[in-house]
């Protein structure tokens, strides 16, 4: 039953990514901000690890498959761990890269008067990341207890 629900919550976790990562915007911003070079080094490395974690997001779903449908395999919870430990791994690196560096990189931008956006704040996007991020380490630790109860009925 623990793969299942692992499963399931890798596979929710997976489609809160694909919906965050698609997503134009961590962060509210003013139309004024958008000529400015968004290619500054914090946020290349944040959406790097991002991308990272899409792809091992198909590995991860690829191992719990494994995992729940293929019983012959030996070191089959290992191969999920590593999948959705990776995953996690990248998805923390890449939220806490861009959740500690926002709030500076928009706390030096001159003040604009009569906005009607307030500037930094974080956008629905990054709090999908963050619930993916959840549900990941979730699915991880279902896969944990099946390893475990596994283990006790085999001695």
């Amino acid at each position: 039953m623990w793969p299942k629900v692992g499963a399931l919550l890798t596979i929710i976790a997976f489609l809160l990514f694909l919906i965050s990562f698609g997503a134009p915007h961590w962060a509210k911003t003013d139309p004024l901000y958008s000529t400015r070079d968004e290619h500054i080094d914090w946020h290349k490395a944040a959406q790097s690890f991002m991308t990272l974690a899409f792809f091992s997001f198909l590995l991860a779903i690829a191992t719990i498959v494994l995992l729940v449908f293929v019983d012959t395999i030996k070191h089959r919870h290992i191969l999920a761990l590593i999948g959705l430990g990776v995953t996690g791994l990248f998805l923390i690196v890449g939220i806490g890269t861009w959740a500690g560096k926002y709030n500076d990189y928009f706390n030096f931008q001159e003040k604009i008067p009569f906005r009607t956006v307030q500037i930094g704040q974080l956008s629905w996007a990054f709090y999908l990341a963050v619930v993916s991020c959840v549900f990941t380490f979730g699915a991880l630790f279902m896969v944990l207890i099946d390893m475990a109860v596994e283990k006790e009925d085999d001695d």
